[in-house]
């Protein structure tokens, strides 16, 4: 028996199989879905991704503001009522702050005597304008101190950056600069009372508000000093000292020598009398002014105020903690070991370098560097290296790709887009300029460490001007400087060994293997430092040689090894080799999967646990079946596109799915338009073809040169196909990225061959269009295709099957090579297989409606043999068809001189660009219209003629923009008053010279220059520009042209749309070499013409008394209850007559994972191969060659095999059953350790809204309310909960009157309806100013379990979810239910009583129900004896739960993979239904074994 475990693994699903080819079996397969790791809707929306637990942690985080708010209060109130400034007295507040363990909260209560309720009603901004220019009592004084601890403003620090929102500004919230811009001279307090509403003041909107806006520290702490200055002399205060306490934990005994240090410190600071010594605790005692112990030390310094708040209890926050211990290590440098005492993996060695590294900028920088190539796919030579890499560290923050090309003077072809951002050395730019050159190279290093750790910005200012001669003469300039947060992924050390590599120009996959040579010699490398350049060409040897996995590094063992470097067969030096892709050393294989480590990655992280418990759960099954000695032999593994992929990878690539979801859709479209059906094949030959009209114009087949019509490209003669730049049959790249269009007869000859190999066989020029030689095959290539794809065409070297296949299984991203790492912990061979090959293979062996009975269709359909078409079959519960409705209209048929276009009818007009409007009666939608047109009465270039160039002309393009014309290649901007828009522009040359491109002096431009890079051969220059005789030797070279810029002449490139008259259309088409014009809008409409080739307006009158408009397509039909609708293509087989439906892939089966899962593990290198011949045989049958086109089944029956395995699983769910997990704490507190451990609950006890239980006016029973933002009103159901029926009206009056909304009826509320423009729309009369907005409103809810959060306080809270619902007979024998919320189970818990409890009035439990419980419903209690152990029929009566509520219970079967199919689920509302429906609760383990 030879074993393949195949795993299909998904954010929230794992799909796992195991087979055994030999054997031709399939001896597993199962399902096990878990939730995601992050939460579903977030994911691809990269920064705004949110984990599961982010929604639980911030909270914890704001609970703990809280406390540490509530902390500083008592704080201050303790000072102040010592000091006579609060109307409290001490008990009161130590009442607040201690904890009674009997009456717990309850005691805790907010100090509220009469005296200090009317301390707290004194208005804060009237004491703090009055408190700046007149006297105020101390306990005025007091009140305003309070109100600084409330709110405090943000503490920004050097390394903080003064942009984002907090600054800016955002939701109605003012930003710290606006409010900064309006302070002016005045202090924050006396700014803030102004703006506000004076008592008995009339109302009127203001745009200023005191709450809802940011503010900063220092603008608290400069009115602090403002207010200080002014009261404490005549309050007393100025010369008061407060005595103070504080606790010193030692670590170890007093005697060692570092404690005596920290006593002798102290003793020395406080005086010997102040310092007691109690065992390991250190008590100081002294006095504090009172000034210092509430603001800190504040100074003024040259106007500027500076202060330090170590012992303020108003402004003192205590730094963040670092979490650089959560880092993962180096990726070259770490090692992983198991930790046999606290059982589990460890991964040690150096942490990644924070970004902002100088060394890392310069890692990153040459990486992106070395990665540049142009033209014909050549790189950067040395001198380009060097000054690109001093451009990067000139920019102080990343900028467009276009940068470059323009510094380089390089006008050729990149292989990076334009607007590709690139990464730029900010650190470097910043810091190199503030030094003096030596000093910087000296110790760049040191002086970003001084940035990188100095929080103080005047000690860092002193630092560097005393330590690295720093050139500011302000420390001020100092803040503006911002280092980059973050770390890589990289250590320090490892950089350091790859780096010179790098340098050198090298490859980052080629400098990472020499870095880690270099690393393994350690010390020794510089006695072998003249072997160096042996040791590099070496290891490019072995690169280009065919390596499998693993094969390199055991070369380069080898190579080490043998040539007597001091290397060892087996030398532990070995384990410090790098690799950029693959595990540098072999592991012993374990008995099952161990714990995971932590990723960083939430996804990952789950998918990879759940993995975990699946596999090791399939492991101890086989091993009791077969045997206690089974491991697989081999694991194939696919990783769904999310789980592979970074989370800014996640975001690009959400972000290229949407736009090639919006240019597919246009394509169906526009396919409908013409008649076609929106098929792949006629989507990607629409999509190529405008790929090409857009990077060209005017379309040609990149093979031949010759002009391609939309109509040639869709036409069903089949002239022009689809041809794979590298033949499908052996890179087995179906993508859009290795395809092109090509003429047939071109395609037929070509084969299976890359238009290079095609070219060196057969390079006639009546074939290859009018080219001369292979570069004027590139050339075109350039022109008509984008530079991937051109990279791609023009490729020389001879591609190799094997080489392809071993590339698409080597996923080198990081998540796919930790999944494949972490499955190598319990088998040899583990391979990673990409998703587009198994989906191939499924299609190929017949499994993608395995899942879905298709029904016969027994009636006749309008399909013509050799044609597919799109259709709604609806069928009856019997699964018989009982219509067929068409998805799209037939085109209607025309006459050679009529033309069918399509455009929109809106406001009773119908709309097409090339026409006027025409008034019509339809309703407003798509339609076609059909025209009897008249002989062309005019034509037009689309593009004007590019105007000739020669040795005395340069001709260039570029784009005028607000009278301003600018070329990249052109340093001089210049002024003109045409239009905007692309244009050409001629140039006199008035003189030319030429430079040697490998100069290290780089030639210095005027503005009326234009330097050219390009090759001279036999005497003459030639670049994509201009060409030119000269008498320079051969080689690259720069061409300086001098050019008059002065006599510009400009030729617009689109010429514009033509002047329409009455009753004329204007038709846009191709025009080819038989002078043949096709419209671009109708494939079918012809003119023959005297033109040349080219696109071109042609303008038509049309016969027609009125257009003929026709529907375009139609939509879903609505159908019962008892019927389904199915989607799907309907055929008819050409060799037999039978009709044939190809309905839609169900992926609402869960199912579909188990079939991905068992073809993965029957994947293989030579299978693929196989698919590679089969692919050859296929695309020859296309060009209509005779082929076998045959691809066999794993084995005779497999597709039996394979249904009959998938109808027997029961799908295993995720249960989230534990409410409390054991947390400890270990914190450091003086010094002093202090652990701590307990309990924490797992998931949320109640909602986050706090209601008040009120009794609305006019009813007659409580209800709990709140209130809400109007904005927050999403339907109908929200207007009826509004508690004022006056506010409820007005709202349903807007709705109908403004939004014209019925509001009779059902209705959702528009976004806008409440608020629009900024400004709200619901306004209540006021007698005495303006109008007041409604801006909340206040919300009544009906809650039968709300929860009191405090005695005596009218707070109430919805617990949210029910854990559990307990059935019982009663002592009467009746059948009762409970519903037990995770409130009440968490408070059993606590104390200490079980989870599921009998009721009071219960005599014996029945059943509990949770979400997720699975039961089998349906089946009498004989049949279920009968079917016991029958899995396939058990399965169709297999439920979870999926809700539960007070008599409410919502199953939904195992295989549905969604919650919109109403028929999948089983409602249970009563008692009675219970009993009738006999459910009986089963437990599904996680490979999916059924126990009763």
């Amino acid at each position: 028996m030879e074993t393949t475990l195949g795993i299909d693994l998904g954010t929230n699903s794992i799909g796992i199989a195991l087979t055994d080819q030999k054997q031709a079996r399939i001896l597993y397969s199962g399902i096990r879905i878990f939730p995601e790791g992050i939460t579903k809707d977030t994911i691809g929306q990269g920064e705004k991704e949110e984990s599961r637990n982010a929604t639980r942690r911030m909270k914890r985080q704001m609970r703990r503001q809280y406390f540490r708010k509530r902390l500083r209060k008592i704080k201050l109130l303790e000072i102040l009522v010592a000091c006579n400034m609060c109307p409290l007295q001490p008990e009161d507040i130590r009442r607040w702050k201690n904890w009674d363990k009997h009456l717990k909260s309850t005691a805790r209560q907010f100090p509220d005597s009469p005296a200090f309720r009317e301390w707290l009603k004194l208005n804060p901004y009237e004491l703090r304008k009055k408190g700046v220019t007149e006297n105020i009592s101390r306990q005025e004084l007091g009140r305003i101190l309070y109100h600084f601890i409330q709110r405090r403003g943000f503490l920004s620090s050097r390394k903080g950056k003064e942009d984002g929102k907090i600054f800016t500004g955002k939701d109605q919230m003012t930003g710290i600069d606006e409010t900064r811009k309006n302070l002016q001279n005045r202090t924050l307090g006396t700014y803030l009372y102004e703006i506000a509403p004076k008592k008995g003041e009339k109302y009127r909107f203001r745009t200023e508000r005191v709450r809802a806006r940011y503010t900063l520290r220092d603008m608290y702490v400069r009115e602090f000093e403002t207010l200080w200055n002014r009261q404490a002399a005549h309050l007393e205060l100025d010369n008061k000292q407060m005595p103070q306490k504080r606790h010193i934990y030692l670590k170890g005994t007093s005697t060692n020598n570092r404690n005596r240090k920290i006593i002798t410190h102290l003793q020395q600071k406080y005086g010997t009398e102040n310092i007691s010594i109690e065992n390991s605790r250190i008590t100081v005692s002294y006095l504090l002014p009172l000034k210092e112990l509430l603001g800190g030390k504040i100074e003024q310094q040259d106007g500027n105020l500076k202060f330090k708040c170590n012992e303020s209890v108003l402004f003192w926050q205590r730094s963040l903690r670092t979490q650089k211990s959560l880092l993962s290590k180096c990726v070259f440098e770490g090692r992983r070991f198991y930790d046999s005492i606290h059982r589990k993996w460890i991964t040690a060695g150096p942490t990644p370098a924070p970004l902002s590294h100088p060394e890392f900028e310069e890692f990153r920088a040459y990486q992106f560097i070395n990665n540049i190539t142009y033209g014909k796919g050549e790189h950067l030579n040395a001198t380009q290296r060097e000054d690109l890499f001093k451009l990067m560290c000139s920019e102080s923050k990343e900028f467009n790709f276009d940068k470059i090309p323009k510094h380089l003077k390089l006008y050729e072809k990149f292989n990076f887009d334009k607007q590709t951002k690139v990464p730029a050395c900010t650190t470097i730019s910043q810091l190199q300029k503030l030094f003096p050159p030596e000093t910087w190279q000296q110790h760049r290093e040191e002086i970003w460490h001084c940035f990188y750790f100095y929080d103080d910005n005047e000690l860092l200012f002193q630092k560097l001007k005393k330590d690295y001669n720093l050139q500011l003469n302000e420390s001020e300039k100092l803040k503006k400087i911002r280092l980059a947060e973050g770390y890589g992924h990289v250590s320090l050390k490892a950089i350091r060994r790859i780096n010179p590599y790098l340098q050198k120009g090298y490859a980052f996959s080629t400098a990472v293997l020499l870095g880690g040579i270099r690393n393994a010699f350690g010390k020794r490398f510089e006695y072998f430092k003249e072997s160096e350049t042996e040791i590099e060409q070496a290891v490019c040897r072995i690169l280009k040689e065919r390596n499998t996995e693993g094969g390199t590094i055991l070369k380069i063992k080898d190579y080490l090894t043998k040539n007597q470097y001091g290397f060892t067969e087996h030398d532990r030096a070995f384990q410090k080799l790098y690799h950029h892709s693959q595990p540098v050393n072999a592991k012993t294989l374990q008995e099952k999967l161990p714990a995971t480590e932590n990723l960083r990655n939430p996804i990952v992280q789950q998918a990879l646990n759940e993995l975990r418990r699946t596999v090791n759960k399939l492991l101890s099954d086989c091993r009791q079946k077969y045997g206690p000695e089974f491991q697989f032999d081999h694991i194939h593994v696919e990783m769904g596109r999310d789980l592979r992929s970074s989370k800014t990878e996640r975001e690009k690539q959400t972000r290229f799915i949407r736009e090639n979801e919006k240019k597919n859709e246009a394509a169906r479209q526009k396919l409908r338009e013409f008649g076609l059906q929106p098929n792949r094949e006629n989507i990607q030959k629409y999509l190529l073809y405008k790929e090409i009209e857009d990077k060209a114009g005017i379309v040609s087949c990149p093979y031949t040169g010759k002009t391609i019509k939309i109509s040639d490209a869709l036409g069903s003669d089949g002239c022009v196909q689809i041809e794979h730049i590298i033949p499908y049959s052996i890179s087995l790249d179906d993508s859009f990225a290795n395809k092109t269009l090509c003429e047939a007869t071109f395609n037929r000859e070509k084969g299976e061959r890359t238009p290079y190999e095609f070219y060196e066989k057969n390079p006639s020029s009546s074939l290859w269009g009018d080219v001369h030689c292979w570069e004027d095959v590139e050339e075109r290539a350039f022109r008509l295709l984008p530079y991937p794809k051109a990279q791609r065409f023009i490729r020389r070297k001879n591609p190799d099957t094997n080489e392809f296949i071993r590339r698409q299984l080597n996923d080198t991203r990081y998540m796919g090579k930790k999944a494949v790492e972490y499955l190598s912990s319990i088998c040899k061979d583990v391979k990673a297989f990409p998703g587009q090959l198994t989906a191939e293979l499924r299609h190929l062996w017949g499994l993608n409606n395995i899942l879905q009975s298709v029904p016969d269709i027994t009636f006749a359909t309008p399909v013509p043999v050799g044609m597919r078409k799109n259709y709604y079959l609806i069928t009856n519960e019997q699964y018989q068809v009982t219509q067929i409705l068409p998805q799209e209209a037939d085109r209607p048929q025309t006459e050679n001189n009529e033309v069918f276009i399509t455009g929109t009818v809106k406001h009773n007009s119908f709309k097409y660009r090339g026409m006027q409007d025409y008034p019509t009666e339809r309703n407003d939608g798509k339609y076609g219209a059909r025209l009897k047109l008249s002989a062309p009465v005019a034509w037009h270039p689309l593009f004007a003629q590019k105007p000739n160039s020669s040795e005395e002309q340069l001709v260039l393009k570029g784009k005028i923009d607000k009278g301003i014309f600018v070329c990249d290649y052109l340093k001089q901007k210049i002024k003109t008053n045409l239009p905007d828009g692309s244009y050409w522009v001629s140039l006199p040359v008035r003189n030319r010279s030429f430079q040697d491109s490998e100069s290290v002096n780089r030639p210095k431009l005027t503005p009326q220059q234009v330097q050219l890079y390009g090759t001279i051969h036999e005497g003459r220059f030639h670049c994509d520009t201009y060409q030119c005789q000269t008498t320079g030797g051969d080689g690259k070279f720069w061409c300086i042209l001098d050019v008059d810029t002065e006599q510009p002449e400009f030729t617009r490139i689109k010429n514009e749309f033509p002047a329409l008259e009455e009753r004329q259309i204007i038709l846009t088409g191709s025009i080819d070499e038989k002078g043949i014009f096709c419209a671009d809008d109708d494939l079918n409409y012809k003119v023959s013409t005297t033109l040349s080739k080219g696109k071109y307006y042609g303008i038509f009158p049309w016969e027609s008394q009125q257009p003929e408009l026709s529907e375009i397509e139609f939509t879903a039909p609505k159908i019962n209850k008892d019927e389904k609708l199915i989607e799907g293509q309907i055929w008819v087989d050409e060799h037999t007559g039978e009709i044939k439906f190809d309905p839609k892939k169900n992926r609402e089966d869960q199912r579909h994972h188990a079939i991905d899962a068992i073809v993965i593990a029957l994947s293989s290198q030579s299978l693929f191969q196989r698919l590679s011949t089969f692919n050859a045989q296929r695309e020859n049958k296309k060009r209509g060659i005779n082929s076998t086109e045959h691809f066999p089944l794993p084995w005779s029956g497999f597709i039996g095999d394979v249904s009959q395995s998938v109808k027997n699983i029961l799908v295993s769910y995720k249960q989230n059953l534990r409410t409390r997990c054991k947390i400890s704490k270990t914190l450091i507190k003086d010094g002093r350790q202090i652990h701590s451990v307990g309990n924490a609950v797992r998931g949320q006890l109640h909602k986050d809204s706090i209601y008040g239980q009120r009794l609305a006016p006019g009813n007659t029973e409580k209800t709990y309310h709140i209130r809400k933002d109007i904005r927050d009103l999403k339907t109908k159901k929200h207007i009826e909960k509004v508690v004022d029926p006056t506010i409820r009206q007005m709202l349903l009056t807007h709705l109908q009157e403004n939004c014209h909304i019925n509001t009779n009826q059902e209705f959702d509320i528009p976004s806008d309806a409440f608020f629009k423009d900024d400004k709200y729309r619901i306004f209540l009369p006021n007698k005495y100013g303006e109008p007041v907005p409604v801006k909340k409103v206040r919300i009544k809810e009906k809650m039968e379990n709300a929860e009191q959060l405090k005695n005596n306080v009218n707070q109430f809270v919805n617990p949210r979810n029910n854990h559990h619902v307990m059935l019982y007979i009663d002592r009467e024998g009746n059948l009762k239910e409970e519903i037990v919320s995770f409130w009440t189970v968490i408070e059993r818990q606590n104390q200490h009583q079980p989870v599921f409890q009998l009721p009071a009035d219960g005599k014996a439990p029945i059943c509990t129900l949770q979400i997720n419980d699975t039961f089998i419903i349906g089946l009498k209690d004989e049949e279920l004896e009968v079917y016991r152990n029958d899995r396939s029929t058990l399965s169709k009566y297999l439920y979870r739960v999926q809700k539960l509520s007070s008599m409410y219970y919502t199953f939904r079967h195992h295989l549905a993979s969604t919650i919109k199919n109403e028929k999948e689920e089983v409602h249970i509302r009563s008692l009675e239904a219970w009993k009738q429906a006999n459910p009986v609760k089963v437990y599904i383990d996680e490979i999916g074994n059924l126990t009763f």
